[in-house]
């Protein structure tokens, strides 16, 4: 019984740990050569210019997502911009929450969030993202509800570009939500409790 209980606890924690944003990864594109295009560099896979990334399961439009540098970037050296102004970006293993990025538009652009790779199933938000200056990147956090498995934007050719980008979480670089910290906090204070209950026995030779 007390071992079933343990078991249970220890559930509790991998299920809260595996809940916690540990997918949301800062990307910052920095590890990919300027003027590449980011392609599967964060699904493990490369850059157009060969560059291996980390599989974090988060695949860009194919030639779309170029990285570039000279304006007003929040980490050096790269962006990345929509050559397209439509590009789209696929998270195969899903992603909820929310994220959030620093940004340069030189016109508007809308972010629509879907439930379906690709631009497909149930739209979770849309969201209109302002047109400001590119030489001076804003911060902006955008949430929704549900599990997305893309996002799709639409704006002027070449004319949207973001860095430090964390998808699945509210805050910068990942950081664990208030209530997934609740989650594991309670979590790892039951697997104590049961720890403290069982009886260890020792025997001297």
């Amino acid at each position: 019984m007390k071992m079933t209980k343990l078991l249970a606890s220890a559930a509790l924690v991998s299920v809260a740990l595996a809940s916690a944003p540990a997918s949301a990864q800062l990307l910052d594109f920095d590890g990919i050569t300027s003027f590449a295009s980011v392609d599967n560099y964060y699904n493990g896979g490369t850059s157009s210019a060969g560059d291996v990334g980390p599989n974090y399961g988060i695949v860009f439009q194919a030639g779309d997502w170029i990285t570039t540098t000279g304006f007003g970037e929040t980490s050096e050296p790269n962006l990345a911009y929509s050559a397209s102004g439509a590009g789209w970006i696929n998270f195969l293993n899903g992603t909820t929450t929310g994220f959030n990025f620093s940004y340069g538009g030189f016109t508007d652009t809308t972010f629509n969030v879907y439930s379906g790779l690709g631009g497909t199933g149930a739209l979770l938000a849309s969201v209109l993202i302002p047109a400001n200056n590119p030489a001076s990147f804003d911060f902006i956090v955008v949430p929704f509800a549900g599990v997305a498995h893309s996002i799709v934007i639409s704006g002027g050719v070449a004319q949207f570009g973001w860095d430090d980008v964390t998808f699945g979480s509210l805050t910068p670089g990942g950081v664990p939500e208030p209530a997934t910290w609740a989650m594991m906090l309670g979590g790892f204070a039951l697997v104590g409790s049961a720890m403290r209950r069982k009886k260890v026995a020792v025997s001297f030779a």
